[in-house]
């Protein structure tokens, strides 16, 4: 690799992903690392996370091999590292490590709406009292249920998107997983972008192809238009993820 990409290695963090620091310069030599093995920490576990390895001079990622299904745990993931939004993939990172941060970092919105939701309602109950609680069939525009309704949009959005990935990952192949999502995410948006509570330019802005508007049956409402809201958010940080996380690599 070039120069370029020794910089990428110097910026990782290491021991953050369960390698020492050492192991860019491994990777930058000719040798084996120590042992002429992997070169493993005997003092300190395989972070369940993952890690990094050396072997023959050559970094590689090393799913950790312990029989547990630790992705399947969405809560677990949500508050995983690979939730994080500035979190920084180094260049070879394998398909599965960047599925991965998607799918957590989604299981992460899921939880965050669904908080924002609960401290609505509380809110809501707080004001109302328990005799005036409203049934969703009675809900007036009032900002309380505006904001209910754009929180509880979104949470659909990212569950949807949260499954919609998962079926892709059962019947398409690796490679393949993060460039139909990203398909399936724009036509979402186009979706959204035909709809009467969107601006008028929001196709445009956000590069999609122009389309026919839907007509409005009746005239968009503060909460029809906090739901679009909700929507529209979700899928566009859905995609800038999913855009970041498959950021192709520099040519050599």
């Amino acid at each position: 690799m070039g120069d370029d990409h020794r910089d990428d290695w110097e910026r990782f963090d290491f021991a953050a992903w369960g390698e020492s620091p050492d192991a860019a310069d491994d990777a930058e030599g000719d040798g084996a690392s120590r042992n002429g093995a992997v070169a493993h920490h005997d003092d300190v576990d395989v972070p369940r996370e993952g890690q990094w390895i050396t072997e023959g001079g050559v970094l590689t990622w090393e799913e950790p091999d312990d029989g547990e299904d630790v992705a399947s745990d969405l809560r677990a993931e949500a508050a995983s590292r690979w939730a994080a939004d500035d979190l920084e993939l180094p260049l070879g990172a394998p398909d599965t490590a960047r599925i991965r941060a998607v799918r957590a970092w989604l299981a992460r919105q899921h939880l965050l709406e669904n908080e924002a939701i609960g401290y609505v309602l509380l809110e809501r109950r707080r004001l109302q009292g328990d005799a005036e609680r409203a049934s969703d069939e009675s809900t007036q525009d009032d900002p309380l249920s505006v904001a209910l309704a754009e929180h509880q949009a979104a949470l659909q959005e990212y569950e949807g998107m949260l499954g919609a990935l998962d079926d892709l990952g059962v019947h398409s192949g690796l490679s393949r997983v993060l460039v139909e999502f990203y398909l399936l995410i724009n036509e979402r948006l186009l979706d959204l972008a035909s709809a009467p509570e969107a601006p008028e330019d929001f196709a445009r802005q956000h590069f999609l192809p122009l389309g026919e508007r839907r007509p409005a049956a009746t005239r968009p409402t503060a909460k029809s238009l906090a739901i679009w809201q909700g929507q529209a958010e979700a899928v566009l940080r859905t995609r800038s993820r999913v855009e970041r996380m498959s950021a192709p690599e520099p040519e050599e």
